[in-house]
């Protein structure tokens, strides 16, 4: 008998945003400790000041149980481990292509402008966390062994992940992201400097919205992604972005 995982009790609504009820009943946005504030007029959350717009930076709260369950899923699904880059990269461009069709992420966080490129902070603190206490006492996570190879560390699931935990618009953003990202990881180095580019580019949406930000000292807005994927994919989103706004 097969083991698994059970997230059920964490699947997420397709295609709505993500909402809390506050102590008089009302829905309101998710906010993120001070970063974010709830603007009561405009009813979106965002860093809310005289001189600067409202920046959308977070959907959701990072859930640690998705984040397990869709890695998991897509390194047992095609029979890879994966390292840390790799992770966090996944875990941005599947809430990235979720959110850009539905309006709602897979798994959730504050997507951030580093060095490294688009990071969801959370995500690289829970696996950088994870390779620390397999280099300083050999322990791997619950659900995943790590190896290392070189100064790298991998991950690979050690049970089987079920699909159902995700609905078939997440499984199709998890996969998109998937099939982005992976064929030029798998080219070793160069295909690192090949994602790198990607992520950093004015060419590329993702990059275009990182660089706005990056510029501006600020965390990633989502509606900015939005814009630069119509813009360079020639399409139209403004029903998401209504979404995301309520």
């Amino acid at each position: 008998m097969k083991a698994k995982i059970v997230f059920s009790q964490f699947q997420s609504v397709v295609e709505k945003p993500r909402i809390s009820v506050d102590k008089a009943g009302m829905n309101m946005p998710i906010k993120e400790n001070n970063l974010e504030k709830y603007d009561s007029q405009s009813g979106t959350a965002g860093c809310v000041t005289q001189e600067t717009p409202r920046i959308l930076s977070q959907l959701q709260p990072f859930n640690e149980a998705r984040f397990d369950a869709a890695i998991a899923w897509l390194a047992w699904k095609h029979d890879r481990s994966l390292s840390k880059y790799e992770i966090v990269k996944l875990h941005v461009l599947m809430d990235v292509f979720h959110v850009i069709e539905f309006g709602s992420p897979i798994i959730g966080g504050r997507l951030a402008p580093w060095e490294l490129g688009p990071v969801m902070d959370e995500a690289y603190g829970r696996v950088d966390d994870w390779c620390d206490q397999f280099d300083y006492g050999g322990a791997s996570p619950a659900n995943f062994k790590i190896s290392a190879k070189g100064t790298l560390r991998y991950l690979t699931p050690t049970i089987t992940p079920e699909p159902g935990d995700f609905s078939a618009s997440e499984l199709a953003a998890m996969e998109r992201a998937w099939e982005l990202l992976m064929p030029m990881m798998n080219k070793g180095y160069n295909g690192y400097l090949e994602s790198k580019e990607f992520f950093h580019s004015d060419t590329t949406f993702i990059g275009r919205a990182y660089n706005k930000a990056k510029l501006e000292d600020r965390a990633i807005d989502w509606n900015e992604i939005i814009d630069a994927y119509d813009a360079i994919n020639h399409t139209d989103h403004t029903s998401v972005k209504i979404i995301i706004g309520l």
